[in-house]
């Protein structure tokens, strides 16, 4: 029985891990047959533990010869994102696994922002993934835009739950066009108004897995943990990842739940404009020929290479001789960059030394000169080097407790590597703040939060101004403290009132940096004119630091 209802698979809620992801899956699988290889496929769940990416389990499949579902899972989220293809020459002959060109990007280190912001946008349904887990053919859309479009709607009002979502948009929505949206936002103006109430009698029956045998009620499924509210949060999870949505207090918009989702209101331009591209784009085709495997096979290729191109690119090129002849470099590559990735949690490589040789080595378990050959091609410049690490940092930035002290000793190698500050990471010491960093004349105290939406909450703000900042009443390493600043992945729109409260309580200059913001920063601050001092002015700014911010102030201190 097809699903009756948008799908997406979900090893992580969030696409954040997914770079690292498919460097493991490329280190293991580029070139070999995947398919009912379990001996691969539990050598790609062994990688995936290795590097932090999946729970280590019990494995008691594998006593039983079966095993290897973490990493199916987890390359099946690659698949259904278009990053990697199957191929066979001929219906007899052995499957290959190859990158697409999305794919391949990513495992060059190529920024991973756009390249998944591109293929978020572009999934669609029906395509190669839902086709093999069966959504019903009836849904016709690209759901992301669905979703974008709906935000936009004035009769929404500015925002959605995920109960709505998961009510009213992900069992019925068949099209993102105009008409399709309508429909829905008249249906979530109902639910808001009467609830459970107004879905259909048969929903609960509907729209419950047959293989489960939960006695499944419409608001059960609809909650997180059932199967359709866990659906929606996915879907919203990945619209956050892209930066087009934020989640936002359900006060300000009048909402019951405490949070919401709302539209990025740093992006409205840049949303309306990819809402028109994408909403205007025809679907990819996606043929299913009958009674002919290998037939169904090469349109999954087919549809595989074209929703995997790159940013700007309309067709994959490449002859699969010229792609197989890369797959063992591939391997290699994958292997070293993910190693790398790694070593860039606690230091920014700029350039291939014997130190960096040794640490590849020691975690990939390739040769030493195939290691040093990689990583040359890898790291061809410090730019390139300073880039693979702020990709890397960047994704720290969203994955909230997972990687929060790791996001710490990050922030402390960016403020004396990229800035030339004096900092030292103190996160782990008790009651203080996570880093302290100092130049000549001044000092100050920064809080790193993982998360996609700060939203300062009270006992945090009560730790700044009532514990952090009176600690340091004698200084940063003897000079004055003169500010406190969080850096997170982004923020809620209060942010800046509950900024405020803090700095009229603690009596100095505070300020919030999203890490888009404060990634142009550490961009272009190396070859600007800005001083020391023009950071402290910037980082005492007194709200959330925008991109409009930085580049003023980089502006202004190349003309001065």
């Amino acid at each position: 029985m097809p699903k009756p209802y948008w799908w997406i698979t979900r090893p992580h809620r969030k696409p954040v891990n997914v770079p690292q992801s498919l460097a493991a899956f490329a280190g293991v699988a580029s070139g070999q047959k995947w398919s009912g290889n379990r001996e691969l496929q539990m050598a790609y769940e062994n990688r995936l533990v290795e590097l932090g990416l999946k729970r280590q389990g019990e494995y008691t499949e594998r006593a039983r010869g079966r095993g290897g579902s973490g990493g199916r899972t987890h390359a099946a989220l690659l698949y259904s994102l278009g990053l990697f293809f199957h191929h066979q020459d001929s219906p007899d002959s052995r499957e290959e696994i190859h990158l697409t060109l999305a794919g391949q990007a990513l495992v060059d280190q190529e920024d991973a922002l756009p390249i998944l912001r591109k293929q978020i946008l572009a999934y669609q349904f029906p395509s190669a993934f839902s086709i093999a887990q069966n959504v019903d053919r009836i849904f016709k859309l690209r759901p992301f835009v669905a979703l974008l479009k709906l935000l936009k709607h004035p009769k929404i009002e500015g925002y959605l739950t995920d109960r709505e979502i998961a009510s009213c948009v992900i069992p019925y929505m068949t099209s993102h066009t105009d008409r399709a949206v309508d429909q829905a936002a008249v249906q979530i103006r109902e639910f808001r108004l009467h609830d459970t109430t107004t879905l259909e009698e048969s929903f609960a029956r509907k729209f419950a897995s047959p293989r489960s045998k939960k006695d499944w009620t419409a608001d059960k499924l609809i909650e997180g943990g059932g199967t359709l509210g866990d659906i929606a949060d996915t879907f919203v999870q990945w619209l956050r990842y892209i930066g087009y949505a934020v989640p936002a207090p359900g006060e300000v918009y009048g909402a019951r739940e405490r949070t919401v989702t709302a539209l990025n209101p740093e992006l409205v331009k840049e949303i309306d404009q990819v809402v028109d591209e994408w909403g205007a784009k025809p679907l990819e085709t996606m043929y299913e020929p009958e009674n002919d495997k290998f037939a169904l096979a090469e349109s999954k290729k087919a549809f595989q290479r074209g929703y995997g191109v790159k940013v700007g690119m309309t067709k994959d090129q490449r002859l699969v001789r010229d792609i197989r002849g890369r797959s063992e470099t591939d391997r290699n590559h994958a292997l070293v960059t993910g190693s790398l990735a790694r070593l860039y949690e606690t230091e920014m490589v700029t350039e291939v030394t014997d130190k960096v040789i040794d640490a590849v080595v020691n975690h990939c378990g390739l040769d030493r000169q195939t290691v040093a050959k990689t990583l040359a091609a890898i790291i061809s410049s410090p730019a390139t080097g300073k880039s693979a690490f702020l990709d890397r940092y960047e994704q720290m930035a969203y994955r909230g407790t997972e990687e929060a002290i790791t996001f710490e000793k990050a922030t402390e190698t960016v403020l004396s590597e990229v800035f030339g500050l004096g900092a030292e990471h103190v996160g782990q010491a008790g009651t203080v703040p996570d880093v302290e960093v100092w130049s000549d004349s001044w000092g100050g105290i920064i809080d790193t939060k993982a998360y996609a939406a700060y939203d300062l909450p009270h006992d945090h703000q009560l730790r700044m101004h009532a514990d952090y900042v009176p600690d340091y009443a004698a200084g940063v390493e003897g000079r004055p403290l003169r500010f406190f600043m969080y850096i997170a992945g982004g923020f809620v729109p209060s942010f800046d009132g509950k900024l405020r409260n803090v700095i009229d309580k603690a009596g100095i200059a505070g300020s919030g940096i999203s890490i888009r913001a404060w990634r142009n920063l550490i961009h272009e601050y190396p070859e600007s004119a800005m001083t020391h001092d023009d950071l402290l002015e910037l980082w005492s700014l007194g709200r959330e630091i925008t991109v409009q911010d930085v580049a003023e102030a980089l502006g202004s201190a190349d003309q001065s």
